[in-house]
Order: structure tokens, then C-alpha cells, then sequence
């Protein structure tokens, strides 16, 4: 992309952002769904032109990545996980092959040793009616966790989950989302419209594109989910959650 269109691209999307920003106060209390679709939609593409817009050119940049790299790994070598995880616990992941750490939070105990594991969205907003909008957010070290992805709900055993404790989550949310996830599985309505965005209906829009990377960020939570163990192998490499 040259850098004029660049450019008219990124004064479009900041003239979204400033429109945005004059009704954020808004989206601190319930909004109708189309509304919190819309202001997903500003916030995607603004994230979309930020990751996709070119770095200066720095002859130290590799270096100095090469040495932060190098700390990281040394760092995170024996990390000291937290044990004993409980309902409702917010928990940064150590699944290490996405740029930034999974957020997940642990909504219900499924059985004896396994609970109900919910990622946390990298965004503000919910983009459809399959996702929670909370209306207080969780400050953890790596983002501001306000969006539960209830659609990508996943079975895992408590041994598997490794990570650290970085919240909780109130049993307000913990019971809200664990509704949305029975509407879901019941193909039923969303039970807290106006705590979601709108239903997907057309897969050629923005929001699709969205859920693929999705499914991306959280594939080594996926390879660990009870259910997904059932999967022939030829699905689970489909999915890219498999070597091959």
C-alpha cells in the first residue's frame, strides 16, 4: 500500500475514532446491540490499520529484539504457575505461541476436574450476540479484559490449565455468562441484548474475519478442550490446533 492512500486510510479511521470517542461515555451502561456492533467495527479497523502500518526502518531494531527475545525466554524458563484454580478466577495463560497471552476466565466447575474456560476478547465491545459486554473491566498486565467470548467456551481439565491468577471475576458475570453459553448451546436468543452485539448473519462481513483470527489466537486452548480430543485428526489439523 503506498503511503498516500495509507494516509487518506488513516485519516478516515481517525475521524471514526474521534466520533467514537465522543460517545465512549456511552458504552459504560447498556447499549442496544446495534450500537455495540458499530463501535466494534470502528475499533477493528483502527486496530486493523495500526498492526498493518509499517515501522520505520532501525538498524538496531533486530538486535535489540533478538537480546528482549532472549530475556524473555530466559525469564519464562521455569515459570511459577498458579495451582489451585477456582470458579470465577481470571487467569493470564501460558500459552506462549499467540503475540500476547490468552486472558481466560473460569466461569463454571463442569465436573469433578474440569471447568467452563472463557477467553476474554482483545476489544472493548462485543462484536456479535455470542459475546458478554461487562460493565465494570478487569485490569490485568497485559489488556483491559470488558468482553467475554462465550462462543469460544472451551472444556478443560483443571490439570491442563497452566497460568497465573490476575483476577476475579464477580459471580454476577460468572452467572450472566454461563446463561449466554446455555442460549447458545439451546440455540436460543441472547439473554442480555443490550450486554451484545448483533447476531452474524452474512459470513462475507468484517466480523467474520474477526472470528477466524479468533480462532487463531486461542488454538493452543483449543488443543486442550475435552471436546476437541474427540476430533478426528484430520479436523483438528484443519484447524491448525495439530501437527500435521
Amino acid at each position: 500500500m503506498d503511503i498516500e492512500k495509507q494516509n487518506k486510510i488513516m485519516e478516515e479511521l481517525k475521524k471514526e475514532a474521534e466520533e467514537r470517542l465522543k460517545r465512549e461515555h456511552k458504552a459504560e451502561k447498556p447499549l442496544p446491540p446495534e450500537e455495540f456492533t458499530k463501535l466494534f467495527k470502528t475499533q477493528y479497523s483502527i486496530m486493523k490499520a495500526m498492526t498493518s502500518a509499517p515501522y520505520p526502518e532501525d538498524e538496531d531494531s533486530e538486535s535489540m529484539e533478538t537480546s528482549i527475545d532472549a530475556e524473555f525466554k530466559k525469564s519464562t524458563a521455569s515459570p511459577p504457575w498458579d495451582k489451585d484454580f477456582e470458579v470465577g478466577d481470571i487467569v493470564m495463560t501460558s500459552i506462549m505461541d499467540t503475540p500476547q497471552p490468552v486472558i481466560v476466565a473460569l466461569i463454571r466447575k463442569w465436573d469433578d476436574d474440569t471447568y467452563l474456560v472463557t477467553p476474554f476478547s482483545e476489544y472493548s465491545y462485543p462484536a456479535t450476540d455470542a459475546e458478554l459486554w461487562l460493565q465494570d473491566h478487569y485490569d490485568t498486565p497485559v489488556m483491559k479484559c470488558k468482553v467475554l467470548q462465550v462462543w469460544a467456551t472451551m472444556v478443560i481439565k483443571a490439570k491442563n490449565i497452566e497460568g497465573w491468577k490476575v483476577g476475579k471475576l464477580s459471580e454476577k458475570y460468572q452467572d450472566m455468562a454461563f446463561k449466554v453459553f446455555c442460549a447458545l448451546m439451546q440455540n436460543e436468543p441472547a439473554p442480555f441484548p443490550n450486554c451484545a452485539g448483533t447476531p452474524l448473519t452474512d459470513l462475507k462481513e468484517v466480523r467474520m474475519e474477526y472470528i477466524k483470527e479468533q480462532w487463531v489466537r486461542i488454538r493452543g486452548l483449543i488443543a486442550l478442550d475435552e471436546h476437541c480430543k474427540k476430533m478426528p485428526e484430520k479436523v483438528k489439523q484443519k484447524m491448525g490446533i495439530s501437527p500435521k
